[in-house]
This record gives C-alpha cells, sequence and structure tokens, in this order.
C-alpha cells in the first residue's frame, strides 16, 4: 500500500467541467464498460482473463500491441494473471510486465480492468496533465513513476469521492485533448488537437 498525498491538483469544478467533454473525443466508452463486464465473469469464472477478453483490451488500449504477444503461448499471461490476484498489490505491475508484449502502459490497462478502483491507467496524456498541474512525477513510464502518478489520483479520488477513477482519468484526458496551447497543437499522428469550445477552466490557472 502506499500513504496518501496531500496535494489536491484539480478540484470538483475542474471535474464536472472535462469529464463530459471526453466522449465528444474517444467514443469509446460502451467498449470500455464491456469490458468491465467481461473481466469480471472471466475472473470470476477462471481466475484470468480469456484471450479473447485480452485482444479486445488491446484494441481498446493500443491494438498494435497485439503483435508482440505471444498468442501461441497464452498460458503463460493466464498463470501470470492468477499470480496478480493472490499477490501483493505493488508487486503485480512488476509481474505483468514480464509478459511478451506487455509494458507499463499497457500493463496498467490490464490490471485496470481487473481493479478499476484501484489501478488507473498509465497514459501519456494523464501523466502530462498531471506534471502540467503540479504533480512531482517523472516522465517516464517506469513501473516506478506509475506508482507515483497512482499514488496522486487515489489521493485525488479519495478527496474527490463522488468521482471514480474512470471518471478522474476521462477529465484529465480531455483537458488534455482541448488544450492545445497548453499540450502542443498537433497529435502523434500529425492531426490537429481540439481546442475547447466551452469555458476554458484549470486550477493551476485559476481561471
Amino acid at each position: 500500500m502506499f500513504d496518501l498525498i496531500d496535494a489536491l491538483l484539480f478540484d470538483d469544478v475542474f471535474v464536472q467541467l472535462w469529464e463530459p467533454q471526453y466522449d465528444a473525443i474517444a467514443h469509446d466508452e460502451a467498449e470500455y464498460q464491456s469490458l468491465i463486464q467481461a473481466v469480471r465473469k472471466d475472473v470470476d469464472s477462471i481466475d484470468a482473463i480469456r484471450e479473447g477478453t485480452l485482444k479486445r483490451i488491446l484494441n481498446w488500449k493500443s491494438a498494435r500491441t497485439k503483435g508482440y504477444v505471444h498468442w501461441w503461448n497464452y498460458g503463460l499471461y493466464i498463470e501470470t494473471v492468477r499470480d496478480c490476484l493472490s499477490m501483493h498489490g505493488d508487486d503485480r505491475l512488476d509481474a505483468i510486465c514480464k509478459l511478451p508484449g506487455v509494458r507499463e502502459r499497457v500493463g496498467s490497462t490490464i490490471l485496470h480492468f481487473i481493479y478499476p478502483d484501484t489501478y488507473p491507467i498509465f497514459d501519456i496524456r494523464t501523466l502530462e496533465a498531471l506534471r502540467y498541474l503540479g504533480a512531482d512525477l517523472g516522465k517516464s513510464f517506469s513501473v516506478n513513476n506509475y506508482y507515483r502518478f497512482r499514488e496522486y489520483l487515489i489521493s485525488t479520488q479519495v478527496v474527490l469521492n463522488r468521482w471514480t477513477l474512470r471518471e478522474l482519468d476521462r477529465a484529465i484526458f480531455a483537458f488534455h485533448k482541448r488544450s492545445p496551447e497548453i499540450f502542443g497543437a498537433t497529435l502523434g499522428n500529425g492531426r490537429r488537437a481540439q481546442s475547447t469550445t466551452h469555458p476554458y477552466y484549470c486550477p493551476r490557472s485559476g481561471a
């Protein structure tokens, strides 16, 4: 476990403004909710994640990762997930990232679908936004940086307890995506970022 961080990076008003904007950006919430149910059924029935469910998770998060997974040896993935279910929480990401094709961002996503209330998804937009809002986080996608990232989000969720981790993630993602004046005007694939058409609000600026 970890100690909660006494540093609220954003407030309820921030989440109220940005969280609803996520659906105009990503269009993936229905599949997210379906995957939450699918993973719960898999874990309840076989104490692991079925191959088809993992493929859906990767399609949702990072489809190119499927090319690096050793599907011919899927038993290893089943065994590792089962091990994660029985081990100490702080060891899970290390364990799952030892699987072929699974790094910290994908590993955190797999763990999030198993433990949606305690494992936030490690994402470049979320990490950059938290750093901008004042989080003492490195730029790397390392296991150690993930657990610090997680501490910030869990600590915030404890205070803003009307919101789930998923809803906080949606708000932060939307804030980043619709703030090209802060994070850059183009995305990785060359498309221009979408400027917000709503009143701008960021706790750091107070505006």
